[in-house]
């Protein structure tokens, strides 16, 4: 059943104002609106990353499922064909084969979780489906928060500054002291054809610190830490609640050694520990090519 659900970022390309409730002593439902304020079609495309907790406890790991992405209108066909029985109670969906379809409102009232949706052969626990939209295959960078807002909030976008480059614009807002004691670690994918099916690279990446991870970003990359406003100084540990403010920053090509990058996209998964706790995690998608 249905356990929480979240909108990270897109609000002006169209809002999820969806929300769930316990509908009875087995069943959760989904109700609210999606407000699209302008047509769509198959230019935006999506893909879904599922992630899995075992316990139900929140530690996630990325689940090694294949999922293609598709354009939003075959998406619709798709659930359509596939789920005809279940969609019939959200108002005001696309037709199947409308494409483009116009700005609207879609009203979903007491929707449940179609069981049938999911294959039996997936394990039992907590689920987690992180849905990503990409117009035109543009961003060659893009930014995802999946957990740990009320620890630090990386409220960051990419945009587009030029024909060959993207950039990341915004604000981390860190709400609480931070020391060695919070671990990260960072598993890298990569999908050779550039449609989010991944494969886990077994590149060996070896944990750090939050207060070693930024004296390592001063000494290796100081032309680009100085754009980063109210950074911590090298050698500042704990480091105190700040915002730090990002202005058009670019993904530094020499932070990778260009003999292991093959043209296709690359998924970086950072989780952050307490412990044995998992209190943040976030995903930064680039793509590497010739240009």
């Amino acid at each position: 059943m249905f356990e929480n659900f979240v909108q990270l970022s897109g609000f002006d390309e169209a809002f999820f104002d969806l929300r769930v409730r316990k509908f009875n002593r087995t069943m959760s439902v989904l109700n609210g609106s999606v407000i699209i304020p302008h047509p769509f079609n198959d230019t935006t495309q999506f893909s879904l990353d599922l992630f899995h907790s075992r316990l139900g406890n929140q530690q996630f790991n990325h689940y090694p499922m294949k999922l293609p992405s598709c354009g939003c209108c075959t998406f619709i066909d798709n659930m359509h064909s596939s789920y005809g029985k279940q969609i019939e109670a959200i108002e005001n969906i696309p037709e199947k084969g409308e494409c483009p379809f116009s700005a609207r409102t879609i009203n979903i009232i007491n929707f449940p979780f179609p069981l049938e949706a999911v294959p039996k052969v997936l394990p039992r626990g907590l689920w987690k489906a992180l849905m990503t939209g990409r117009r035109n295959g543009e961003a060659k960078v893009s930014f995802e928060q999946t957990l740990g807002r009320e620890f630090v909030w990386m409220d960051l976008r990419a945009r587009k500054y030029n024909r060959t480059s993207t950039v990341i614009n915004g604000t981390v807002h860190l709400y609480h002291e931070a020391s060695n004691d919070y671990q990260f670690f960072v598993d890298v994918f990569y999908s050779r054809l550039g449609n989010q099916q991944y494969n886990h690279l077994p590149m060996k990446l070896p944990s750090a610190g939050v207060c070693d991870f930024l004296d390592y970003l001063h000494k290796s990359y100081p032309k680009e830490v100085k754009l980063v406003v109210n950074l911590p100084e090298q050698g500042t540990c704990p480091i105190s609640p700040r915002d730090m403010h990002m202005l058009d920053e670019e993904f530094p090509d020499d932070a990778v050694p260009k003999s292991l990058v093959r043209q296709g996209l690359y998924k970086a998964l950072i989780r952050g520990y307490e412990g044995q706790k998992e209190i943040v995690s976030y995903t930064i998608i680039c793509k590497a090519s010739e240009e």
